[in-house]
Order: C-alpha cells, then sequence, then structure tokens
C-alpha cells in the first residue's frame, strides 16, 4: 500500500501541480500544498504511537556512524546505487516527453495531463509485485522490473514518432518501476535487519537525490530518443547491481 501510495504520487503529484499552475499560477501550487503537509503532520503525530524502545540510549553521532556504516556495506551500497537511477529515470522521462507530446503531437495541456494519467494504472499494480517478492524473492522481482522499465524506455525512444506506441511504451515502464520499488524496499529491508530503519533511510537519500537530477537530466541535449536509451542502459545497470548484491548478502554481518 505504501509504495502504490509512493508512486501514485509521481503521476499525480505533476497532474497536481500541472493543473493548479495553469488555473491559479505556480505559487498557489506550493500554497495549497502546504497545509496539506501540515494538516498530514498533525494526523500522523495524533494516529500513530510511537514503540516503546528497549536498550540504552543512543546519541546522534553514533546514529550517523550506524548510517555511514550501512551505506558501505557492498550488498547494500550496491542495492542503493542501482536505486539512484529509478526516480531519475522517473522524472526525466515524464519532463522529457511533456515537450514531445506538446510541439510533436500538437497535445493541450488536457492531451498531456491523460497521457501521464495513463500510467496510473500500471502504479495500482505494485502491491502485485509484493505478492510476487513473497513468492519469487525481491531479487528476482526487482531485476525483472528494471529490465522491464529499461524496455520500456527503450520502446519509447523507438516509437517517439507515434503516439499510441509512445503511450503504450510509457506504461510499460511504469509497469517496471512499480514492480521495482516495492522490491527494493522489502530487499533493502531484509538485509538491515536490525538497522531496517537506518538502511532504508539511506536507500532513500539515493532515491530521492536521484529524483532530483531527474529534471536536470531531461534536459542534456541529445535527444528525446538518446535519452530514453541512456536512461534505458543505466537501468540494465541497476539491474547488474542488484542481482550481483545478491550474492554476498548471506555473508555480511550486521
Amino acid at each position: 500500500a505504501i509504495s502504490t501510495a509512493f508512486l501514485s504520487a509521481g503521476i499525480l503529484g505533476q497532474v497536481y501541480a500541472q493543473g493548479v499552475a495553469l488555473r491559479l499560477g505556480w505559487r498557489w501550487v506550493f500554497g495549497l500544498a502546504a497545509p496539506a503537509f501540515a494538516v498530514a503532520a498533525i494526523a500522523i503525530a495524533l494516529v500513530l504511537l510511537e514503540p516503546i524502545r528497549h536498550g540504552q540510549p543512543v546519541s546522534l553521532g553514533q546514529r550517523y556512524r550506524e548510517l555511514g556504516r550501512l551505506a558501505i556495506r557492498r550488498d547494500l551500497a550496491l542495492a542503493n546505487a542501482a536505486s539512484f537511477w529509478v526516480l531519475l529515470s522517473f522524472v526525466a522521462m515524464y519532463a522529457a516527453l511533456a515537450p514531445i507530446l506538446s510541439n510533436q503531437f500538437g497535445l493541450d495541456d488536457a492531451g498531456v495531463l491523460l497521457v501521464r494519467l495513463a500510467g496510473l494504472p500500471a502504479i495500482l499494480l505494485a502491491p502485485l509485485a509484493g505478492w510476487l517478492v513473497g513468492r519469487q524473492g525481491a531479487t528476482k522481482v526487482a531485476v525483472v522490473g528494471y529490465l522491464l522499465a529499461a524496455l520500456g524506455l527503450a520502446a519509447e525512444a523507438i516509437s517517439v514518432g507515434v503516439l499510441g506506441a509512445l503511450v503504450l511504451a510509457s506504461v510499460v515502464f511504469v509497469l517496471g518501476v512499480a514492480a521495482i520499488v516495492p522490491a527494493v524496499i522489502a530487499l533493502i529491508g531484509a538485509r538491515g535487519r536490525s538497522s531496517r530503519a537506518g538502511a532504508l533511510a539511506v536507500n532513500g537519500v539515493a532515491v530521492f537525490a536521484g529524483a532530483s537530477c531527474g529534471p536536470l537530466v531531461a534536459q542534456l541535449p541529445i535527444g528525446f530518443p538518446g535519452l530514453m536509451l541512456a536512461l534505458a542502459a543505466m537501468l540494465v545497470v541497476g539491474a547488474v547491481l542488484v542481482a550481483i548484491s545478491s550474492r554476498s548478502a548471506a555473508d555480511v554481518s550486521v
């Protein structure tokens, strides 16, 4: 459920931002989001209960040293390096796709929104990926997700002149991402063991650092097909990194 909400926000957030900016101006994108975050923070404080902590208190410095150790562990570092490219490719693809839809195919703002929403059903299949993780293992599902997402990007590069094929290829890419996210969360959490929260925090840094770089990568002067192929290649590398990271995972002590 968390993975589905997380990924759905990636598409619905784009739709929200574009819709509000067009009707009210870009400042209202933040103006409306700020109170929503405040309400969410209050709801979390009221609903979620702080678990009872056992053991001796740990200083902030010790926490960061523990995070540093987790960041350089081979089984986690390789998976985190692969994670960097997931949201980077997601954000970069949609950022680069919008001008193609407008300039090449003449879609208006409503048409661009519909193309973005086309990927939403694929994201809703993320719980299925969680079910597959329980049956096939997180590593296998993650590798398949990376390869499927890479296939979608490569198909976008090839079908850039045909709108229907381009939209379908983008859905395939999103489907791959929907498989990657829950699988990687399960993978990192299992390898983190007693330091699960810290391991997921380090992974979150890698994921959102990639997302922050996405808009910059989308501006590279290599054309849409070249960008899609480059991102596809990095996702293939990500699949390899996840696969080889599992070889040493059983030998790592926490």
